[in-house]
């Protein structure tokens, strides 16, 4: 089973990504905090990630990326943010490994068919 992160400082989003994510027989590790974030990506059990740029305590998503990036692979991301047109969001855009800048408000449902979707396709490969 695949596993997405959810990191985003706003508990009620965290929420609602994880059920929703879990809906799509998901695993999910949701969490606000960067060092926790970080220790997963570190580990290399994370196959997805939906990562809020405003996470609060002046550090945001593009932080943590270039972070992370310094030491572990980054899987497959989503940037989420109410600023998409931010400098820090528009340079994340071009990270090798984002699969798109997700506006608030957004369609909840239609961004986890997408997680999904990204997830689902190394298991049809390897079954054909």
């Amino acid at each position: 089973m695949s596993t997405v992160l959810v990191i985003d400082n706003d508990a009620s989003m965290r929420h609602m990504l994880e059920l929703a994510l879990r809906s799509q027989r998901l695993e999910v590790l949701a969490t606000a905090c960067p060092e926790e974030a970080g220790a997963a990506v570190a580990a290399g059990t994370v196959d997805a990630m939906l990562l809020d740029y405003h996470l609060g305590a002046g550090v945001s998503g593009t932080i943590l990326l270039e972070r992370w990036g310094a030491t572990s692979a980054i899987p497959p991301f989503w940037l989420v943010t109410g600023m998409p047109d931010d400098a820090g969001v528009v340079a994340a855009k071009t990270h090798p490994q984002c699969q798109g800048v997700v506006s608030k408000p957004f369609a909840v449902m239609r961004l986890v068919s997408e997680v999904a979707a990204l997830l689902a396709e190394p298991e049809a490969e390897a079954e054909a």
